[in-house]
This record gives C-alpha cells, sequence and structure tokens, in this order.
C-alpha cells in the first residue's frame, strides 16, 4: 500500500510542476505580447505625430508618404488625403505662374 501511496505521491507532484512550468510559460508569452504590442503601438504613434507634424509644416509630400505607410492606423489614410489635396493645390498654383497673365477684354480700336 505504501507503495501505490508514493505513485500517487509522485504523481501529484509531477501534475504541480507541469502546471506551474505551463502558468509560468503563459505568463511569459502573454507579458511578452503585451510588451511587444505597445512597443509597436508606441512606434506607429511616433510616426504618426511626425507625419502629423510634417503636415502643419506644409511639407506635403513628406506627410503623405508616411501617412500612406501607416495604413489604417488612426486615421492616416485621411490625413494621407488631405497632404495629397493640399500638395496638388500647390502644384497647380505653381503650375499658373508659368502660364501668360490673361488677356484683357475691351474694345480694340483701329488705326491707319
Amino acid at each position: 500500500m505504501s507503495e501505490n501511496l508514493q505513485i500517487k505521491r509522485k504523481q501529484k507532484k509531477r501534475s504541480l510542476q507541469v502546471g506551474v512550468i505551463c502558468f509560468v510559460s503563459a505568463f511569459i508569452l502573454i507579458a511578452t505580447s503585451v510588451i511587444f504590442s505597445n512597443r509597436l503601438y508606441s512606434q506607429l504613434n511616433l510616426r504618426y505625430d511626425n507625419a502629423f507634424e510634417l503636415l502643419q509644416l506644409g511639407q506635403y509630400e513628406e506627410a503623405y508618404g508616411i501617412f500612406i505607410e501607416l495604413g489604417d492606423f488612426r486615421d492616416s489614410k485621411q490625413k494621407a488625403e488631405e497632404a495629397r489635396q493640399e500638395q496638388k493645390a500647390i502644384d497647380r498654383k505653381e503650375a499658373s505662374a508659368f502660364l501668360p497673365p490673361p488677356m484683357e477684354t475691351g474694345h480694340l480700336t483701329l488705326t491707319k
């Protein structure tokens, strides 16, 4: 009977050890995931803030590129479109500077 009791105690001890190992492993895995997730979010947030600052400074092409890279993070798609539209407006204004001034309308008088 004592041999049977020793086997049960060893099995119980072994089960407890396996349980503790599983718990610690799960805890480490969850903690690592949380740390990685927070770090990734912080990096994305930093990039977003950088792009937003570029947008405010009028550096639309650079801001657009970063917002596009950020994809679905926060409102990056909307900010990318905003930067694109602002850059298009600047491009149109610069292009119009090369056009000749509009002709004045009025009456022309022909003389001999």
